[in-house]
């Protein structure tokens, strides 16, 4: 295969490479807009006339000289296009390429020719001489254009009927190629002079013309004008004129006015500025940078430029009415895989008629702590304090319980109460929220919230954060029992928090309004019964419908599940005290008990994905059995122990994951995928575990490229130093299943009985990078991923109280921009 590419690429190139003993010549062919130039192309035996602008490429010619003339062309401005001729020299065997321009060729000379008062059966007429050679000649009372090659000319006037004068003999003109010059050529009685005075700022080209009874002759220049003007009644009209991004309105003193033979008069035209501009330098931004420039004025948003360090600068904003703006940059500096936030302090100008023009400086860098994840979490798989040994464990056994940040190079603490850490989430302003649950036996059931400037400056202390307690994270009492275990929180379109209680069985929302602040707040305006079994994850999508994950699969018995509520609102009410029903309309079933993978045991998140087109629902695990020949030790349960790898699957939003129902229908997956490596090999005592590959998988985010990030906990409380470990063995599967694999254990599809040493990890919680390109499209089976980077928590500490005390990740947070710089 790789013998073909060769050749393959052999023939590519010679097949664009000229023959040996022929040449190629590429010409770019450029030209004014709605101009349709014309080049031609003249050499040995070879002659053509290329058409249009754009690139043509000419191949196979005879080795030579050739000659590329532009022919000569009008375009619709009137002026006369055209260029010089080209001569180039072509080897055999060689590529040449060169670029012919169209430019203009001729300027315009406009004579105008009038007589005041009217004079029957004359008709004045004038001469257009260059070195004392006449070019043209013009008669008749109107204006006159005139295509000229550049240079200087003389317009020579006929002579005067009787009693008549001419307001000048002759007069000299310099015609510029591609532009418009005005003369006027006046017969009457009587002449006065006209002072024009123009006022403005340096480099404004005034539009002001004169208007008498001979005609009209342009003022281009700014200070006094003096001209010669048949005697009448004259006004001056001025136009509006921009420069540098600001509007200057005339203001004309002294017309109209009538002329006296011999007299003078003196019109004086001002422009004043009638808007402002604003000059922004941008300072700060590297190679890849992308922002949005934003100017506001009071509340409204004027104008939004995206920049970037190609953008040259300043960058103006123009045209501006006066008053106060406020200029902030914000924007994006890309990351291998996480993307961090770049922002400026805002910053205010007052434009005024007296000061039109402002200058700001703009520094962009990036904010504090963006371009990160962070993950926190425990090594208890959900904080009850009962380890896969069946021991309870200790108040000294805490302190497992860890918050980090960093990026694909790995982790570092983040500075955050960590007791009881579960969740992190931002909402859309930026603001930081951290779910806790129990800890050490006691309840830390709270969600602390940090706002965006406490983040950037590193206060995480919870006495400055706002305390969210009780009711508002869906505690309830029933029959006497407090129940009370949040496990996951999000937000609307209008920035309310939602936040569903496992224990509880409940949904809470509180208001964005009364999210700020500090102290507590543990009233939320709504709370809702929503009788299912253990829900523990939920997300929006992007029609506003609410979906929440939860459940447990036991065979006949119990589900997994994923279920929608339609389109939710949080009222502005508070509270009452009486939970309120809220019914889902769409239930689906997660558990897949005959997928080759195992069933999906005990969903744990939801991630939307970027395109708003499907879900992904993490699997936390479980379904293998525990047993224990030591009466002193738990006999048997039922819980993860990393026999089977946990998966993640992917549900389209569409046909019948849509469709209502009363009852339960199987899911519809279009990809159910692991990560990393994953083997049962048994440990030898002292050597460490390997890696087992995607385990407990707890929690999950998109980042800006679509990949995805898995947070997973990876720490069973499988410890070889814990007293019961020795006795303790595992299987999976039914009892049928291994009566009929585990002859062979080395071929089962179920885990046969054998010791806990084929499932220890590491105990390390992990964070697995999923490529987008691996999660499109659909999927039989199941999907190995060979992940884009994978973090690592620290090792477990030292023996305290029988165990080791291991920090496995339940929470993860992406704090990378939320959008393309101004959209959003």
């Amino acid at each position: 295969m790789l013998r073909l590419f060769f050749w393959l690429g052999l023939f590519w190139l010679a097949a664009c490479a000229p023959r040996p003993d022929r040449a190629a010549l590429w010409v770019r062919l450029e030209a004014p807009a709605a101009l349709s130039p014309e080049l031609r192309v003249v050499g040995p035996g070879f002659e053509r006339v290329l058409e249009g602008p754009g690139e043509h490429r000419l191949e196979g010619l005879a080795p030579g000289g050739y000659i590329l003339e532009p022919l000569e062309k009008e375009g619709p401005d009137g002026y006369r296009y055209g260029g010089e001729a080209v001569r180039v020299f072509l080897e055999a065997g060689s590529r040449l390429t060169t670029t012919v321009t169209y430019r203009p060729l001729t300027g315009r000379l406009v004579l105008e020719l009038g007589v005041s008062p009217p004079l029957e059966g004359f008709t004045p007429w004038a001469e257009v001489q260059r070195d004392g050679a006449r070019v043209a000649r013009v008669e008749g009372t109107r204006a006159h254009a005139l295509g000229l090659p550049p240079g200087v000319y003389t317009v020579v006037a006929g002579p005067a009927p009787p009693r008549y004068r001419v307001s000048r003999a002759q007069q000299p003109v310099v015609v510029q190629a591609g532009r418009e010059e005005r003369l006027q050529v006046a017969y009457g009685l009587g002449f006065g002079t006209v002072v024009v005075r123009v006022e403005g700022p340096e480099g404004l080209v005034p539009e002001v013309v004169v208007v008498g009874p001979a005609g009209s002759t342009p003022v281009r220049q700014l200070g006094s004008t003096t001209l010669q003007q048949v005697a009448g009644s004259y006004r001056v009209e001025a136009q509006a004129v921009p420069l540098e991004g600001i509007t200057y309105q005339p203001e004309v003193l002294g017309s109209p006015f009538e002329l006296e033979d011999g007299a003078t008069h003196t019109v004086t035209v001002r422009h004043r500025p009638a808007d402002s501009a604003l000059a922004v330098w941008l300072q700060g931004l590297a190679p890849g940078d992308r922002a949005a420039l934003a100017l506001r004025r009071g509340e409204a948003q004027v104008a939004l430029r995206e920049v970037g360090p190609e953008t040259p600068q300043p960058v103006r904003f123009e045209g501006l009415p006066f008053g106060t703006y406020t200029l902030q940059a914000e924007g994006v500096r890309q990351g291998v895989y996480l993307d961090a936030e770049l922002a400026s302090t805002p910053r205010s100008a007052t434009t005024t008629q007296e000061q039109p023009r402002a200058n700001l400086t703009l520094d962009l860098v990036v904010r504090p702590y963006s371009g990160r994840a962070y993950v926190g979490g425990n090594g208890a798989r959900d904080n009850t304090g009962w380890t896969a040994n069946g021991q309870a464990v200790p108040p000294t056994r805490r302190g497992d319980d860890g918050a980090y940040w960093g990026n694909e190079q790995g982790l570092e603490p983040l500075g955050l109460p960590q007791a009881g850490l579960y969740r992190l989430r931002r909402d859309g302003p930026g603001n930081l929220y951290a779910l806790y649950q129990f800890a050490a036996g006691q309840s830390q059931n709270r969600i602390l919230r940090f706002s965006r400037a406490q983040l950037e400056a590193g206060a995480l202390g919870e006495a400055g954060a706002l305390r969210i307690l009780g009711a508002a994270t869906g505690e309830r009492v029933v029959g006497g029992a407090t129940l009370n275990n949040p496990t996951d929180l999000a937000f609307d379109a209008q920035g309310n928090l939602w936040v569903v209680n496992q224990a509880a069985g409940t949904i809470a929302c509180i208001r964005a309004e009364r999210l700020g602040g500090n102290g507590s707040l543990d009233r939320p305006n709504q709370l809702w019964a929503v009788e299912l079994e253990s829900p523990r994850a939920l997300a929006f999508d992007r029609q506003g419908h609410l979906w929440v994950a939860g459940g447990y699969f036991l065979p006949g018995q119990q589900r997994a599940y994923l279920v929608r509520f339609p389109q939710p609102t949080c009222p502005a009410s508070l509270y009452s005290g009486s939970p309120a029903a809220l019914p889902p309309d769409v239930r689906l079933d997660l558990s897949q008990p005959t997928h080759p993978a195992g069933a999906f045991y005990q969903p744990s998140a939801l991630a939307l994905a970027p395109d708003g087109q499907s879900l992904f629902v993490a699997d936390f695990g479980g379904g293998s059995d525990y047993y224990n020949s030591d009466p002193s030790c738990i006999a048997n349960g039922s819980i993860d122990l990393n026999t089977l790898r946990e998966t993640i699957i992917k549900v389209p939003l569409q046909g019948e994951n849509l469709t209502p129902s009363a009852t339960y229908r199987p899911v519809q997956v279009a990809k159910r995928l692991t990560a990393g490596p994953f083997n049962r090999d048994p440990v030898p005592p002292g050597q460490a575990p390997p890696d087992r590959g995607l385990q407990q998988a707890a929690d999950l985010a998109f980042d800006s490229r679509g990949n995805l990030w898995v947070a997973a906990n990876n720490n069973v409380e499988v410890d070889p130093d814990h007293p019961c470990y020795p006795t303790a063995g595992f299987v999976s599967g039914t009892l049928e299943q291994r009566q009929a694999q585990c002859g062979n254990p080395a071929t089962a599809q179920v885990d046969c009985p054998g010791p806990l040493s084929r499932l220890l990890t590491d105990r390390r919680g992990r964070v697995y990078v999923l490529a987008a390109a691996d999660l499109a499209g659909e999927a039989e089976g199941l999907v190995v991923v060979n992940p884009l980077a994978v973090l690592s928590g620290p090792p477990p500490g030292p023996p305290v109280g029988g165990v080791r005390p291991a920090v496995g990740f339940t929470g993860l947070l992406l704090h990378i921009p939320r959008s393309r710089p101004g959209t959003g």
